[in-house]
């Protein structure tokens, strides 16, 4: 399961930094063009776009940051066990 929550956060930033780069080369060649209506309509949309994708983004990073919140207890939770193990196998 971290294997795949790890390849989630590298896919995640992959298509952040594509999506970067392709809407900022939208958006200018858009201004570019002369043509101030589409280029303020183009803006608008990928606006709404960025908060739309920045929102979807908060609410996955807190559902990755709750899973490695849950591992790190599992893995301290697995150690306090092993201790008591250990304690518990020992002659008095």
């Amino acid at each position: 399961m971290r294997f795949i929550v790890d390849a989630y956060r590298i896919i995640i930033l992959a298509v952040l930094a594509l999506g970067l780069i392709i809407g900022s080369y939208l958006v200018f060649s858009a201004f570019l063009a002369g043509d101030g209506i589409i280029g303020g309509a183009t803006l608008l949309w990928f606006l709404w776009i960025a908060i739309v994708v920045i929102l979807i983004l908060g609410f996955l990073a807190v559902i990755i940051s709750t899973h490695d919140r849950i591992a790190e207890i599992s893995e301290q939770s697995r150690r306090i066990a092993d201790a008591l193990d250990q304690l518990q196998a020992k002659p008095s």
